[in-house]
């Protein structure tokens, strides 16, 4: 008959530990474990300020906008600075616009995708584009003409009239270059016409009247 051995296999000098003691390691690494987890960012937290709002110094171009961009976000510049390369320097609360050494404007600090507008760095006249004013520009359009009115009507009757209001805008400027008359004659023959359908018929008209001129 086989006997089996009872004899416990040898353990090396130290393996050995009291139940007390493991538990008190285990509490340690579950201490250890919970206290680097409260110091990583929840996931989905958005950024704190501090992170979103970073200071920087850049040379963005003015835009035919009149508007620069800086960490994601636009800013206004005056008028006589258009196209032109300005210096900006932008901290947690202000952004500053230089020309050379000359600070030309100042800024609230924008979010990503915000955007800051002063109506007053337009040129005269044009602070209705840059505060999407609809009803002012619908009463303007008026003033040229009762068919500039009743188109200026048709493109604005919508649920986003500003996305047509450069159509208005275009159609005011051509007043402004062939006289309020011409533009209205057109449009009471062709009420629905575009604007540059409109500028092709004047600048036809303009050369068969240079033409019968003697």
């Amino acid at each position: 008959m086989v006997r089996t051995s009872t004899r416990a296999i040898a353990r090396p000098a130290g393996a050995e530990t009291s139940p007390a003691r493991a538990c008190t390691a285990l509490r340690a690494r579950s201490r250890a474990s919970s206290s680097s987890r409260s110091r990583r960012a929840p996931c989905g937290r958005p950024p704190t300020r501090s992170t979103t709002y970073r200071s920087t110094s850049t040379r963005p171009r003015c835009n035919p906008d009149h508007h620069i961009e800086v960490a994601r976000a636009l800013y206004s510049v005056p008028h006589p600075y258009l196209r032109k390369h300005v210096r900006v320097r932008a901290d947690r609360k202000l952004v500053k616009i230089y020309f050379g050494t000359e600070l030309i404007k100042v800024h609230g600090r924008q979010p990503p995708g915000g955007r800051s507008t002063d109506p007053s760095d337009y040129p005269p006249g044009k602070s209705i584009y840059a505060t999407r004013d609809v009803d002012a520009l619908l009463a303007k359009a008026k003033e040229r003409g009762a068919h500039i009115g009743i188109y200026a009507e048709r493109q604005l009757d919508g649920p986003l009239p500003w996305t047509a209001m450069w159509q208005v805008c275009a159609l005011v400027s051509l007043c402004d270059r062939y006289s309020d008359d011409r533009v209205e004659a057109i449009l009471s023959e062709r009420p629905r016409l575009r604007p540059r359908q409109c500028e092709t018929r004047l600048e036809d008209g303009v050369v068969r009247e240079g033409r019968a001129t003697p």
